[in-house]
């Protein structure tokens, strides 16, 4: 499957460790006022773009999700509104992810 299904709803990071996001500003509508898009400063004192860090189980702009989707769809579970699954359910996963987004304690 190289996009997400239609009727995905939200979209949750499922890989085995945390995703740099490093043009959040893209999606900015979807974080909430507690999340700084305010640009880094590097170790060499350079100003860097901001970094959000997805962590499994954490839900994902829909936009990125479906441009992380085609490369990515074994790290990507979609939900249709109703929370049921949408994708694959036998493909490989980490099961945490799932039980932490399902357990209402992901980012939302």
């Amino acid at each position: 499957m190289d996009s997400l299904p239609d009727e995905t709803e939200t979209a949750v990071w499922a890989g085995d460790s945390g995703l740099r996001c490093t043009n959040p500003t893209d999606y900015e509508d979807f974080f909430g006022d507690d999340v700084d898009l305010s640009p880094v400063t590097k170790p060499d004192g350079r100003e860097g773009p901001p970094t959000v860090v997805f962590e499994p189980g954490d839900e994902l702009p829909l936009e990125m999700a479906q441009g992380l989707y085609s490369s990515f769809s074994d790290r990507v579970i979609a939900f249709d509104g109703d929370g049921n699954r949408l994708d694959r359910p036998d493909k490989s996963e980490n099961e945490t992810a799932v039980a932490q987004w399902t357990s209402g304690l992901a980012v939302r």
